[in-house]
């Protein structure tokens, strides 16, 4: 894991809408995207960001695997996203009152699946992250493992019955993989300093 922040391109123009040019930069997946915004706008900035993120969540996690985006064997948010999605009729742990909710969802975002999950994203970050319960549990699961809020959050949510067994399988995870790291770490690097960029996984599964 490592932080890249994307490049921010401010246009002299007015606009409504802001967006993402390019998740990556070339072909090297450690390089910044590019977002592009109006430099004048009479819409929210905030939602004009979310949105925007949203998208590049799901973007990026295409780039990343590739022709196995949508590949339910090989787990990622696009694919366990895109399997919830398309078989969500099938799916005997929703509502019959939380499929129809979801064969809105799909209309109102023109069957447009980048879409869809953006719209799910901007519940998770406006609603859900406050403990405010308006997704699905499907949704939910999917939204906690691949966008994950600060540790401090988590633990606040913790306290309700909806989010505990969510932060406690993240949380036996993340410990399980930075025990792991840390052992590989300490052969890697006994006779010198450790990598910055492994550093810096280490940390994100030890201490986020």
């Amino acid at each position: 894991m490592k932080e890249i922040l994307p490049d921010i391109i401010i246009v002299p123009t007015f606009g409504s809408r802001a967006s993402m040019w390019q998740e990556i930069t070339g072909r090297s997946r450690n390089t910044p995207g590019r977002f592009i915004f109006p430099a004048f706008t009479d819409e929210n900035i905030y939602d004009m960001v979310l949105k925007l993120i949203g998208t590049f969540r799901w973007e990026l996690c295409r780039t990343m695997m590739g022709v196995a985006w949508n590949d339910i064997t090989e787990k990622s948010l696009t694919s366990e996203y895109t399997d919830y999605i398309q078989f969500y009729k099938k799916n005997h742990d929703l509502s019959e009152e939380a499929k129809e909710k979801i064969k809105v969802q799909i209309q109102k975002n023109r069957n447009m699946m980048k879409d869809i999950f953006t719209s799910d994203y901007d519940v998770w970050i406006n609603y859900e992250s406050k403990g405010i319960l308006r997704l699905n549990k499907i949704a939910r699961s999917i939204l906690f493992r691949y966008c994950p809020l600060p540790k401090e959050q988590r633990a606040n949510l913790a306290k309700q019955p909806a989010f505990t067994d969510l932060c406690i399988q993240m949380n036996t995870t993340r410990a399980k993989m930075a025990k792991s790291l840390t052992n590989k770490y300490a052969k890697l690097f006994k006779n010198g300093p450790i990598d910055e960029d492994m550093e810096a996984n280490l940390i994100f599964y030890r201490d986020f």
